[in-house]
């Protein structure tokens, strides 16, 4: 779905191998996914500006969770992007789902997000940056406002390396019932081709008055066959 520029990525295409907290919380591991129609339109302004709306089975967990095979939900998204030089651009993002969840009682979520991405345009082929933010607020099927963001930086410093660095805050605004989170993660890729890479993550979570806890994940990523191309 429409949702974002976190949620429109494949799991294999994450910046990270994990998804951030709130997206986890708010849209599932994998994401609002789920059947449905889209239509977007590029509007008539001096800089990109597309609108997408979404029509989506409600089925999807833990926002809607609905059995009603009927039951749809709507998604939109405002998608602005600018040339701010040769070899930089800036992308922001306002996107939106509403619907009924399997109790009969409305979930939803709002958020934006925004992009500056660089890549110099000569003498620079293997080198390049982006910074991302995105934040998201709503209410799931459990009925409690969730809401935090993901900020995360990466940087290719050859043609097979990068490096990466994540800050997560999950309890935005502060909630009772949800404990505030906060998350750090690094992460070094290489790719030894277009068709596998590793990728070698730490993270430190903590919560107040609590010990952090520590995780190192290894993942090793293959792609066999043909593949569409990803969005920019």
């Amino acid at each position: 779905a429409a949702m974002g520029r976190h949620n429109a990525l494949h799991t294999h295409a994450f910046p990270f191998i994990d998804a951030p907290l709130v997206n986890q919380q708010l849209l599932g591991e994998e994401g609002l996914n789920d059947i449905g129609a889209s239509a977007s339109a590029l509007l008539p302004t001096s800089w990109f500006l597309e609108l997408t709306v979404q029509a989506l089975s409600a089925r999807s967990e833990p926002l809607y969770g609905s059995a009603d095979p009927n039951a749809l939900v709507g998604v939109a998204q405002l998608k602005n992007l600018w040339d701010l030089s040769e070899s930089t651009t800036l992308e922001l993002g306002l996107f939106g789902t509403s619907g009924k969840n399997a109790s009969e009682k409305s979930s939803h979520v709002l958020g934006s997000d925004l992009t500056i991405k660089w890549r110099p345009t000569t003498g620079g082929k293997f080198r390049s940056w982006a910074w991302t933010t995105e934040y998201l607020n709503g209410i799931p099927t459990s009925g409690e406002r969730i809401g935090g963001l993901a900020s995360w930086v990466q940087y290719q410093f050859a043609e097979r390396w990068w490096i990466q660095g994540r800050f997560e805050h999950l309890g935005i605004p502060r909630d009772s019932s949800l404990a505030s989170t906060q998350k750090q993660s690094l992460l070094l890729g290489f790719f030894p081709s277009e068709f596998s890479g590793y990728r070698l993550q730490y993270d430190r979570e903590s919560e107040p008055g609590e010990h952090a806890h520590h995780a190192v994940t290894l993942q090793w990523n293959i792609s066999i066959g043909a593949h569409p191309a990803h969005a920019y």
